[in-house]
C-alpha cells in the first residue's frame, strides 16, 4: 500500500496564493508565510 505524503489544498487557497504571487509576493516568502 502506498501513502501520499502531500497536503491537499482547496481551490480558493490555491487561487489566493497565485493572486498574491502575481501581485508581487516572492515565492519563498509565500511558502514561509503559508507553510507550503
Amino acid at each position: 500500500m502506498t501513502t501520499n505524503n502531500y497536503n491537499k489544498y482547496d481551490d480558493d487557497f490555491k487561487k489566493s496564493l497565485v493572486s498574491l504571487h502575481q501581485n508581487g509576493k516572492i515565492q519563498t516568502q509565500l511558502c514561509k508565510e503559508y507553510g507550503v
